[in-house]
């Protein structure tokens, strides 16, 4: 039982990091997709769909991640 909750923690503390770095990626991407066709008008595009799917792939990732973990046990 303890074994598990120590499992937990150690997952959601890397989640912090995790999103950071997926909105950064989804942020590179998407702009360099977009600002041909709108220029700097694409970040104000780009950040808030940035942050969006940064978040939910990294939410994903880690319920993805949690789940053989508690299988073994």
């Amino acid at each position: 039982m303890q074994q598990l909750e120590v499992t937990r923690y150690r997952v959601w503390q890397d989640v912090p990091i995790l999103v950071i770095v997926s909105m950064l990626g989804y942020f590179c991407f998407l702009e360099q997709l977009l600002v041909d066709k709108m220029g700097s008008g694409a970040i104000a595009i780009s950040l808030p769909f940035s942050c969006i799917l940064g978040l939910f792939a990294s939410m994903t990732s880690t319920t993805m991640g949690m789940f053989p973990s508690q299988l073994e046990i």
